[in-house]
């Protein structure tokens, strides 16, 4: 599908009605960039407005942050997950989004720290965790969002 705000919107009416949660999925931003650009921004904004609850977006290959807008999240890049790009450090970084859908719509919004080691992801633990989960929780401050760290996982 194209990623065009009007198409995407259309789509969104025609859906909403027949859902009690609407999750868009997007192939969007640059590549390596570690914050989204602004035009994504007014996109992901626009699309809450027009019913979406949740965005989940993907493309740049490293983990930029999240925006509470409303009462729906963007997810502007997890990260890489199982995707083999072994030159960088933060290529083999990625996060498990994990929330709770409910008619109401998304509760209990945690973040987990995934590593790539050797095409395999695990769960981060400890410092290891610790310091992704602090950039992730700054890129997220820099987009309006506060969050929290706890144990090995962060709470939006």
């Amino acid at each position: 599908a194209p990623l065009e705000e009007e198409l995407i919107l259309e789509d969104l009416a025609a859906l909403r009605p027949q859902v009690d949660v609407a999750i868009v999925s997007l192939h969007w931003g640059t590549e390596y960039a570690r914050s989204p650009q602004a035009a994504q921004q007014e996109l992901g904004r626009a699309l809450i407005d027009g019913g979406a609850d949740l965005i989940i977006g993907h493309h740049p290959h490293i983990i930029q942050g999240f925006e509470r807008y409303k009462d729906g999240l963007i997810a502007y890049s997890l990260g890489n997950f199982i995707f083999d790009q072994n030159q960088h450090v933060f290529t083999r970084q990625g996060l498990i989004l994990d929330l709770r859908l409910t008619k109401e719509g998304l509760q209990d919004l945690q973040v987990w720290p995934v590593f790539i080691q050797e095409s395999q992801p695990y769960i981060m633990e400890g410092e290891e965790a610790r310091k992704l989960l602090q950039t992730v929780q700054e890129r997220t401050r820099n987009l309006g969002t506060e969050s929290q760290i706890t144990d090995n996982h962060l709470i939006l």
